[in-house]
């Protein structure tokens, strides 16, 4: 009789990177291990996507208080997949990138496989009187490579750091506060297998497809004589409060930002640095959440926005005294600026629970999406602004039996975006200069993926029960999701895609 996503969403403070308040823990200790296998096709997929994917995913999460004072959480997760037929971007997910490194042909479409390392950790110290401390980490590290020329080989590592404290100043009146710190590298290597006279350009994508071309070899972002990185370094922080008003009823809020400064190359004198970048974020969250001893309800609000600034470095080399290459920069161009708003509205309720296991959990949800991206190659640019607005509704039922829990869940949701995939222009009257290279196919596969109406359906069955001869929750689950778009574009093949998923899990 116990569910360990709602014993954690039960207290919204334990789903912020502030773990200080994780002292608040106050059911049984709880751990879920679950092992998956996902099968996808279809080729409704964005650009850098596969229409044929397999997926194997083993997590492991828990919640433990080790004393009266202490409080831990812990997670571990690993995840094996592989996808065919992929083309589009060298990165291993290019949605927020400063620029991508898009392929320049529709020919060379190959196997591509990624392995993902994560492990999360932290701890909540009550220290006096209900003030605690509290620290976590999150790491992450992915390998990812495709096995077909060009070959691109990836390193991913992500580490996100934050401390902060919990204060319950009053009955009613809860504060917290976290500085966190974010680094992210993804480094690049690009080569070819054996010898062929064959020639592969890239696109150096600054934004809605629309860039420079770049042979394959010794130098550029592509160099097959060095492995290139991505680098991101974040500072930032978040403020919390809660008001309990009653005892049955809270509001929370919380307000968090960061700035990060990035680089793509090698910062050395005899190495070159291409690009720099700056990105902004703050993101709010407000909920009210009302529960009584058989249900719960909580609305949400969360408003983010993020800000991106990507500028090419302007160098030249030089020889010294001893014959060895330097570079020396001078005052760096513009070559792209991005914005992404957020709008999350939802509704959650928790209906008929017993003990630590609803009958009906039912969450209607609401998500508005803008993105506005400018890209420059003097004279001329590309301006693209986008928006999609999505409305979903899931329902759970949690049927008790003799010998076990059956839980059946059923979603829908429809996606309709608009927007018009580029418009194109020059500051001034282009003379003799060459005009931007772009990626039409790309474009409209990821315009078409954004904008296009859809709709989403789900279902999944799951059993738990007593393993005989043990204490041990078992579960076993099927679930299926199905994607369908309405309308065809240029470029673009196929209007469905769907997930097969199995798994297997035990609770204690």
């Amino acid at each position: 009789m116990r569910d360990y996503h709602f014993v954690k969403q039960q207290d919204i403070w334990f789903s912020q990177p502030n773990l200080a308040a994780l002292t608040r823990f106050s059911s049984a200790n709880i751990v879920e291990a679950e092992a998956s296998l996902t099968k996808g096709n279809g080729d409704f997929v964005n650009y850098y996507e596969s229409s044929n994917t397999l997926q194997g995913n083993v997590h492991m999460e828990s919640l433990y208080r080790l004393n009266q004072r202490i409080v831990f959480f812990g997670a571990i997760n690993y995840n094996n997949w592989s996808g065919r037929n992929m083309l589009g971007s060298a990165f291993i997910n290019p949605e927020r990138k400063p620029f991508n490194l898009v392929e320049d042909s529709l020919t060379n479409a190959g196997k591509k496989h990624r392995d993902t390392y994560q492990l999360t950790g932290g701890l909540g110290i009550d220290i006096w009187q209900g003030l605690s401390l509290g620290v976590r980490i999150d790491y992450t590290s992915a390998n990812y490579a495709k096995y077909k020329d060009l070959r691109h080989k990836n390193k991913l590592m992500d580490l996100l750091l934050s401390a902060g404290f919990y204060a319950p100043v009053t009955p009613w009146l809860n504060i917290g506060a976290d500085y966190r710190y974010h680094r992210n590298t993804e480094s690049l290597e690009f080569a070819t297998y054996g010898k062929s006279d064959k020639v592969y350009k890239t696109l150096i994508d600054y934004g809605a497809f629309m860039g420079m071309v770049e042979q394959f070899g010794n130098e550029g972002y592509t160099d097959k004589t060095r492995e290139m990185p991505l680098f991101e370094d974040a500072h930032g922080g978040s403020l919390q409060l809660e008001v309990v008003p009653m005892g049955n009823l809270s509001l929370f809020g919380s307000v968090a930002f960061s700035h990060a400064t990035g680089y793509y190359g090698r910062k050395s004198p005899y190495t070159i640095t291409y690009t720099n970048h700056d990105r902004d974020k703050i993101k709010a969250t407000a909920a009210l959440t009302y529960r009584s001893r058989s249900s719960s309800h909580r609305f949400g609000l969360a408003y983010s926005s993020e800000k991106l600034n990507n500028n090419a470095e302007t160098f030249r080399g030089l020889t010294n005294a001893n014959g060895a290459t330097y570079y020396e920069y001078y005052a760096p161009h513009e070559t792209a600026e991005k914005r992404w708003q957020n709008v999350e509205l939802g509704y959650t309720v928790h209906w008929g629970i017993r003990h630590e296991l609803p009958v009906w959990t039912i969450n209607v949800n609401y998500n508005w999406m803008q993105r506005w991206q400018k890209a420059y190659l003097y004279p001329y640019y590309r301006l693209q602004q986008l928006s999609n607005n999505e409305v979903g509704i899931s329902a759970t039922h949690n049927l008790v039996t003799g010998k076990g829990v059956w839980s059946f869940t059923l979603k829908g949701a429809f996606l309709k975006g608009s927007g018009e995939p580029y418009e194109d222009g020059t500051f001034v009257a282009a003379s003799q200069q060459t005009q931007p290279a772009t990626m039409p196919a790309f474009l409209y596969q990821e315009y078409r993926y954004l904008t296009a109406a859809q709709y989403k359906v789900g279902a999944q069955m799951k059993y738990a029960f007593i393993f005989p001869g043990t204490r041990l929750k078992t579960h076993a689950l099927v679930g299926v999701n199905h994607c369908k778009v309405n309308e065809i574009y240029d470029y673009c093949e196929g209007n469905t895609h769907t997930q097969w998923s199995v798994g297997i899990g035990c609770t204690f």
